[in-house]
């Protein structure tokens, strides 16, 4: 990843990202966008509940209603408004957004247990979904996962050890390896985000400062990590258009101390409208906030030409 090319993005980015939000998907694009379709993978910071139907009623094929908050018949988000996800198939000409992300989800079960459908097993199932008919071209692959990862991690582990640091390991290997699955059946096209400063989180609030600064430093190791992994990616891949979005440096850029320390404090307890709150509860961003991070990652997209 060329970090001038993901700064000067940053630069603009931040200019960009201080008016209002729309509190819908259809957002006008800035520029007209070549993908027509968005597959994202995850957990509750890209879950819209969308595809809930698809997953309890273990069908392979995907209800097209679904494909736009508008039309969807069940929408549950962790969040007072859109997520990222919407609002950037929003800016992207109103892409098809297939959102195969869990609530609660991890990378892998195996390594931290979840009852629910983990990075790995959300990939087997658009495999195995009409969806992966859809054409690849102008497909999106998304990747953002580690949230639920590291929080509970960190609690296991608040320390670095040899084991904490194999579970690390693990997890960027499914990342990796799901990446491959998706690569393999014709994706050209990947996103990978890194995880946001979880240490500004509220639910870390009551932390010590020795003890925020071991978790900031986990969390710096894990998007070191996925930066490296796709790094390899990319060179056993030479044909594909792949890269890792740094969350993290974006969460720096568009908050100051002053308002992360504020909204550490006073979260928006979950109300339908959290107005200028970073976080909607202790632990998820506002729609506000997802806004910005979906303005981000378009501009971004667009700078690497894909």
């Amino acid at each position: 990843m060329k970090l001038s090319v993901l700064f000067s993005c940053f630069t603009v980015i931040v200019s960009l990202c201080n008016g209002s939000v729309v509190k819908s998907r259809s957002i006008s694009p800035r520029r007209s966008s070549r993908f027509t379709s968005i597959f994202a993978f995850g957990d509750s910071y890209t879950d819209n509940g969308s595809l809930q139907s698809f997953y309890t009623s273990k069908t392979d094929k995907i209800d097209r209603t679904s494909l736009r908050t508008a039309t969807s018949p069940t929408i549950k988000r962790e969040a007072d408004g859109p997520l990222w996800v919407e609002y950037l198939a929003g800016l992207m000409e109103d892409a098809n957004l297939y959102d195969f992300a869990r609530s609660g989800a991890t990378a892998n079960n195996k390594l931290i247990l979840r009852y629910t459908e983990d990075l790995n097993a959300q990939v087997n199932r658009y495999l195995r979904s009409d969806a992966s008919a859809v054409p690849k071209d102008n497909s999106l692959f998304t990747i953002w996962i580690g949230v639920n990862d590291i929080t509970v991690l960190f609690k296991k582990h608040p320390v670095d050890t040899t084991k904490r640091q194999s579970i690390v390991n693990g997890v960027v290997n499914t990342v990796r390896y799901d990446m491959e699955k998706l690569r393999a059946i014709g994706a050209n096209n990947i996103l990978l985000l890194g995880l946001i400063p979880l240490e500004n989180l509220p639910l870390y609030r009551e932390l010590t400062p020795e003890a925020k600064h071991q978790l900031e430093k986990l969390v710096s190791e894990y998007n070191m990590k996925l930066i490296e992994t796709m790094d390899h990616f990319k060179a056993d891949n030479p044909g594909v258009n792949a890269s890792f979005f740094d969350t993290n440096q974006l969460f720096k850029k568009l908050f100051n101390h002053t308002q992360v320390e504020r909204n550490a404090l006073l979260h928006c307890r979950k109300q339908p409208d959290c107005g200028d709150h970073i976080w909607w509860d202790f632990l998820h961003p506002s729609s506000k906030t997802h806004a910005k991070i979906a303005e981000a990652i378009y501009h971004y997209v667009n700078s690497l030409d894909w």
